[in-house]
């Protein structure tokens, strides 16, 4: 059997007992799902921290395509990967966990700042997600038109505190695109992230808006709904919570750039299109 000795895993991965499976394999990345359908991810040393994941020093994890599904056991720091592969992580590097600082109010920089970056992407993308120009099928267009349209009416739902719109838009967006996590579903989660760190929305609507989500993510894939119950409690990617709180905290920090660089970084449309959301969802924290 194979021996490998992780780097650092997520706070939220100790003392855990875990039973699952290898649900994807990516050269970067390998998804297990649990027994209760969670999600929790090997990466490679490159790959941004976050939460649920754990690194570990290999170039790629491709080796491990043919135990897809195959069983995988989490305990005593030690993780089974269908009988082949030991990792190890008692000497790991606890890494904590990321979340978005909260909203208390949204100064006019941050609003400045944020319409700033949407003007500037919407001139430099050109993405199959919510920064799209160019449509070579019809399918495409009216992808695009639904994803505008959704993102729309949920922002208008979330101002105006109507519980039955507010699960139309949900709707409307979940499962939405191509890929992985498509783009309705990211844009969702970034959405989330900063409607659940603001004190400036009614908590009523804010609870309405995550019963609607928890509800309706089960029509798309475990991927975007493990990201989605994170979003819910404020957790993402690294570079996608400092964004959140240096636009909080320092809009006009020049650190924001290199972020917004990592966050485009993240997927072929994934990071643009939660940096979308998370740009509507500042917007509308501003509205209210």
């Amino acid at each position: 059997m194979k021996l490998l000795y992780a780097n650092s895993y997520s706070e939220n991965l100790t003392n855990q007992e875990l039973n699952g499976s290898i649900h994807s394999v990516f050269k970067k990345t390998v998804n297990i799902i649990t027994e209760t359908e969670e999600i929790f991810t090997l990466g490679v040393p490159s790959v941004f921290d976050g939460p649920q994941l754990i690194k570990v020093p290999v170039d790629s994890w491709l080796f491990l395509e043919p135990y897809i599904s195959k069983k995988v056991t989490y305990q005593n720091n030690c993780l089974n990967l269908a009988g082949e592969l030991e990792i190890l992580l008692e000497d790991a590097v606890v890494k904590s966990t990321f979340k978005t600082l909260i909203f208390k109010e949204i100064s006019v920089e941050t609003l400045n700042k944020v319409k700033e970056i949407h003007l500037d992407l919407e001139k430099k993308l050109d993405t199959v997600g919510f920064y799209r120009q160019t449509f070579f099928t019809d399918i495409e267009k009216i992808t695009y038109e639904f994803l505008i349209t959704g993102s729309k009416l949920l922002t208008k739902s979330i101002l105006d505190g109507d519980k039955e719109t507010i699960r139309l838009g949900i709707t409307k967006l979940i499962g939405l695109g191509h890929g992985l996590t498509p783009s309705g579903d990211d844009f969702l989660t970034g959405f989330c992230l900063v409607l659940n760190s603001s004190e400036a929305i009614d908590k009523d609507v804010i609870a309405i808006f995550n019963e609607a989500l928890e509800d309706e993510m089960k029509q798309t894939n475990l991927i975007s709904q493990n990201q989605l119950k994170l979003a819910i409690k404020r957790q993402a990617l690294k570079p996608i919570i400092q964004l959140i709180n240096q636009l909080n905290e320092e809009p006009n920090s020049p650190q924001i750039e290199e972020t917004l660089l990592e966050i485009m970084s993240i997927g072929s449309s994934s990071g643009s299109d939660i940096l979308f959301g998370i740009l509507e969802g500042i917007k509308v924290i501003s509205k209210n």
